[in-house]
């Protein structure tokens, strides 16, 4: 496909476009899903929707996935017409920075938000604001150096899951106490010299991976704050443990 078929039922809640050669979305593309929960968009060749393709589902739509499209703008996706979403991926585009108002519209609902395998190198502070329900974050594969600041993200909050694998992290200073509910930490595949600091306020931290960095030495009171299951730290340079 590479237009929008017409003779779709506007009674469907869900609408799956994935894997097809679809290149941008009208601005009535979903003018008669009033009812539409879910769109999954992924694996088509989309640079663009227009200004309104996604007003009518506004209040309905709950999960969009528009991943491995060609999406390299964050405003060529018109998401603050989407005010109940809970669910985003925007995985495998070309998408090379954020405006910190880019989830405002649905900051407080937002559950999961993927933007693995991008071209990001750093997102803004603001762009956590209001999102109190945010559990999973995935930014896996981009070119960050440093790990993102969560002085913005309410305390407190649900972040449970941070994925943040082969970036180019070098720094281990961030905001990590303000994720009071964080479980599980993945940092591999980064250029990290040092264990990122802990605080009590991880006490809920249960996995931490750390392997293929540039680790050189493990000193007691990284961890003492910590009831870690799992530790991995293998392909690093440790040369000691203290």
């Amino acid at each position: 496909l590479s237009v929008l078929p017409t003779d779709i039922p506007s009674t469907v809640i869900s609408i799956d476009l994935s894997h097809n050669s679809l290149t941008k979305i009208e601005s009535s593309a979903f003018s008669v899903f009033s009812d539409l929960e879910k769109l999954d968009l992924s694996h088509n060749i989309i640079a663009t929707f227009q200004d309104t393709a996604l007003h009518t589902v506004g209040s309905t739509l709950k999960w969009l996935y528009a991943s491995n499209n060609r999406i390299a703008n964050i405003n060529d996706v018109p998401l603050r017409m989407l005010r109940h979403l809970v669910y985003l991926s925007l995985n495998d585009n070309s998408i090379s920075y954020l405006t910190p108002d880019a989830f405002t519209s649905f900051s407080s609902t937002l559950e999961t938000l993927e933007l693995d395998s991008n071209r990001l190198t750093q997102i803004p502070s603001g762009i956590f604001s209001g999102m109190r329900s945010l559990e999973t974050l995935r930014l896996s594969n981009n070119n960050l150096t440093s790990i993102p600041d969560f002085v913005n993200l309410p305390v407190p909050n649900s972040l449970c899951d941070l994925f943040l694998e082969n970036n180019k992290i070098n720094s281990s200073q961030s905001s990590l106490s303000r994720l009071t509910s964080l479980e599980k930490l993945v940092l591999y595949g980064n250029q990290l010299i040092t264990i990122p600091s802990f605080s009590n306020a991880q006490g809920n931290l249960q996995e931490l991976y750390l392997q293929q960095n540039k680790i050189t030495g493990i000193v007691e009171a990284d961890f003492d704050k910590l009831s870690l299951k799992k530790l991995h730290l293998g392909n690093n340079r440790i040369t000691s443990l203290t």
